[in-house]
C-alpha cells in the first residue's frame, strides 16, 4: 500500500530530477579566454560539487522511499457490517399454508345441521387478522378448487378464522340434518398485507389467478 509519506518522497524525487535536468543538462566551458585559467577552474569544482549534492539527495531519498513502501501498514479493523439488501420481488415468501390439508374429523352441532372442523395455521398473525387475507379453496371431484363460502342447492360451505386457526363449516340453509361430510380437502393462502397491497387488482376468489399471482405450486 503507497503511504502519504511515499507519495511525498516520489514528489520530491521527481521535482529534483527535473531541477537538475533544467540546471545542469549541458556541461560549463571549461575554459573562457576572457576569464583566468584559476577562476574558470573554481567554476568547474564548484559545478562538479552542487552536482554531487543534489544526486546524492535524490539517492537518500529513493532510499527512504524504498524502505517505507516495502513496509505494509497493520490490518484495518473490520469494517461495519453492510446494510440489509433491499427486498425481493413479489412471490411467495409472503404467503404461508399453501398446503393443501384433508379434514376427517367434524364436530355436528345444531341437531346435526351444521358440521365443523378445525385446522391449525400458525401463519395466522394479529398482523394478518387485522390488514391481511386468508383464502380457503375446496378441491372437488374432478380435482379443481372452489372458493369458499360455496353453496350448492342447500348446502353452504364457509369459513372463518383468527389467530393461529381456522375453522371450516358445512350448513344446511334449510336447518335440516346433514350427513357428515366425510373426508374434505382444502388449501389455506395467508396473504400479507404488503402481497395484497401489491397486487390491488387480483380476486383473490379465483384460484388461479391466486396461484398465477403468487406462483403456487399444485
Amino acid at each position: 500500500m503507497i503511504t502519504t509519506e511515499c507519495l511525498m518522497c516520489i514528489t520530491m524525487i521527481v521535482n529534483l530530477n527535473l531541477f537538475i535536468k533544467k540546471k545542469w543538462s549541458s556541461e560549463p566551458t571549461l575554459k573562457n579566454e576572457a576569464e583566468p585559467k584559476s577562476q574558470t577552474s573554481k567554476k568547474t569544482k564548484l559545478f562538479i560539487m552542487k552536482k554531487t549534492i543534489f544526486k546524492t539527495a535524490v539517492i537518500l531519498l529513493t532510499a527512504i522511499m524504498t524502505i517505507s513502501c516495502s513496509k505494509d501498514g497493520a490490518t484495518g479493523p473490520v469494517g461495519p457490517a453492510g446494510a440489509t439488501g433491499a427486498a425481493g420481488t413479489n412471490g411467495n415468501a409472503n404467503v404461508i399454508g399453501t398446503n393443501t390439508v384433508t379434514i376427517s374429523s367434524w364436530t355436528s352441532y345444531a341437531s346435526g345441521s351444521l358440521w365443523s372442523g378445525g385446522l391449525s395455521a400458525t401463519g395466522i398473525t394479529q398482523s394478518i387478522v387485522d390488514k391481511g387475507i386468508v383464502s380457503v379453496f375446496m378441491q372437488n371431484t374432478t380435482g379443481t378448487w372452489t372458493a369458499l363460502p360455496y353453496t350448492i342447492g342447500n348446502t353452504s360451505w364457509f369459513y372463518d378464522f383468527g389467530v393461529g386457526f381456522v375453522t371450516i363449516n358445512e350448513t344446511n340453509t334449510n336447518l335440516a340434518a346433514i350427513a357428515n361430510p366425510g373426508s374434505q380437502t382444502f388449501r389455506v393462502v395467508i396473504i400479507s398485507a404488503s402481497n395484497k397491497a401489491a397486487n390491488p387488482n387480483t380476486n383473490w376468489k379465483d384460484y388461479n389467478q391466486v396461484k398465477e399471482v403468487l406462483h403456487l405450486q399444485d
